[in-house]
């Protein structure tokens, strides 16, 4: 900006601007420190200890963009801040650095702070050691916030596999199944888990379905979950009692309107049973066979396409 200046007026405007920069850093107003901070997050030619006070600043709003984007913060200085019992919520933002190391994955993963952990799981780039991850998972099933980030992590091995499905819920199973990076023998193991859970909950892949239906319908547990997982692993009885019990319909009533492939009626019978669209879409294309092009689709990607007088009127006609 100022080509001609000598270079000795070029130092002590650098010197100038960056006592400038200190005395901003180090305002009274946190909305002072925190734009200063918003705008030098990125850059790697601040003197580092503007950065290193910014970064221990006492307001999350002034910490958080350094902690989680400056280049400048090195690993070990990120500890020494996880280590110091910082304000709520510093964890968190250093756990979605772009990239966590495995030092700094270690001491938040040791620093109890569950918030915190859930977002180190959530970063594809957090660098966790095999040693580190387990211990996690020996905590994991009463931590319901991990749940999720665990099975959407990237690089799972095959035993952290095993453990996770031990414990996650069967939505979530089924998104560890449905995963296309799974190590060899993963995805047998999480459909095997899928399996034993279905039995435990009262499922057993078809033999003695009406018992079990009986069995899942005192207890509460049939629900979209249930009916839909019943329906990936085959189970098709199952999913016909359940129904039936649901909607408060004779099984032969069940099975004669699957048998007609009416989607209307296949539709009212789900919403009657007090189940979701999706759950009637699979239904319609898994159980009654009805061809994709008859299939009903939702409204809005989850929603009845039929009023609920529609829905009455059909369902009172197969009722009769």
């Amino acid at each position: 900006m100022a080509p001609g200046l000598s270079q000795e007026g070029k130092d002590q405007l650098y010197k100038l601007t960056f006592e400038i920069l200190d005395a901003l850093a180090h305002d009274e107003l946190p909305r002072v420190r925190q734009i200063v901070s918003e705008e030098i997050k990125r850059s790697d030619s601040i003197p580092r200890d503007i950065v290193e006070h910014l970064a221990r600043d006492v307001e999350l709003v002034v910490s958080a963009p350094i902690l989680q984007y400056s280049p400048l913060l090195g690993d070990q200085e990120l500890i020494e801040i996880i280590e110091s019992s910082p304000v709520q919520g510093v964890l968190s933002v250093i756990s979605k650095r772009d990239l966590v190391p495995p030092s700094v994955a270690d001491a938040i993963a040791g620093a109890g702070d569950e918030e915190a952990v859930a977002a180190l799981l959530a970063n594809p780039s957090a660098q966790i050691r095999e040693e580190t991850l387990d211990s996690l998972l020996d905590k994991a099933p009463e931590v319901e916030i991990w749940h999720e980030p665990l099975v959407e992590r990237p690089e799972l091995s095959l035993n952290a596999i095993r453990r996770i499905a031990k414990f996650v819920a069967m939505a979530l199973l089924r998104v560890l199944d449905e995963r296309s990076d799974l190590p060899d023998g993963a995805a047998a193991e999480v459909r095997q888990a899928v399996a034993r859970r279905i039995d435990k909950e009262g499922v057993n892949g078809g033999t003695d379905a009406g018992l079990n239906a009986d069995k899942a319908f005192r207890e509460g547990k049939i629900d979209d979950e249930l009916v839909q997982t019943s329906i990936d692993l085959g189970d098709h009885d199952f999913v016909i009692k359940a129904l039936a019990l649901k909607a408060g319909l004779p099984v032969e009533v069940v099975e004669r309107v699957f048998s007609l492939q009416g989607s209307k009626s296949i539709t009212a019978l789900v919403w009657q049973a007090g189940l979701g669209m999706r759950t009637a879409i699979q239904v319609q294309l898994r159980i009654a066979r009805v061809p994709p092009m008859d299939v009903l689709n939702a409204k809005d990607g989850t929603d009845y396409p039929l009023s609920d007088e529609e829905l009455k009127w059909h369902a009172e006609m197969f009722a009769v």
